[in-house]
């Protein structure tokens, strides 16, 4: 799943380098090896990464990355400010999102974008249709790896308490499975993407920009 995993990098990439200034800085927080500020760096954005396994940062830094060991507290990010924020599949996996969400909001310049991905669970039809069917796969949504769980509504309130502006909420990726052969991955794009339509996909994918 890497070059699938690199499909939604490159477009999320793509997408905040249309919205923040040309030249502009991104921080990304979980930013394991690097995969995702290579991406940055190759569409004009300056790159910065965050990563709380020091194995996975040192593998970010040794492809000649600025990456530090550690989490968004790190002295070498916290008094600096960014255009733009990435997390992706980070924020359910910490215990006090309301107190990161503070803390990204003093991280961005006025003005700067937010973007955030988490997997939909409880609610999605994919997550449903999984139930009724007896499957539930390790990482489902009984699996005790995440701290929190997001809904649309849940996610977008967070923000708004914390200073934000949601610009785009998505519950789909086209991006996700693209790389999948075979009927069944077809099947499951297709609705999941239905899904989407009625805001019941299995991710909750969110922009939003720092109001005040």
């Amino acid at each position: 799943q890497t070059a699938e995993c690199e499909l939604c990098f490159l477009e999320t990439a793509m997408e905040i380098a249309k919205i923040i200034p040309k030249g502009g800085t991104i921080l990304d927080v979980g930013c394991a090896d690097g995969r995702f500020l290579e991406i940055c760096e190759k569409q004009g954005l300056r790159a910065t990464g965050v990563e709380f396994s020091e194995s996975a940062a040192l593998a970010a830094k040794s492809r000649g990355l600025e990456v530090f060991v550690g989490d968004i507290n790190h002295e070498g990010i916290a008094q600096r400010q960014f255009d733009a924020i990435h997390l992706s599949h980070v924020l359910e996996h910490l215990d006090t999102p309301i107190m990161v969400v503070e803390k990204l909001h003093a991280l961005l310049k006025e003005g700067g974008l937010l973007y955030i991905e988490v997997p939909r669970q409880f609610d999605s039809w994919l997550e449903r249709l999984n139930a009724a069917r007896g499957r539930f796969h390790e990482f489902g949504p009984f699996s005790l790896h995440h701290s929190c769980f997001f809904s649309p509504r849940s996610l977008s309130k967070l923000l708004a308490n914390q200073g934000f502006r949601v610009e785009s909420l998505t519950t789909a990726r086209t991006c996700k499975r693209a790389k999948r052969k075979g009927w069944n991955s077809l099947l499951a794009q297709t609705f999941i993407n239905f899904s989407s339509l009625f805001s019941k996909g299995d991710l909750v994918c969110v922009y939003a920009i720092k109001s005040h």
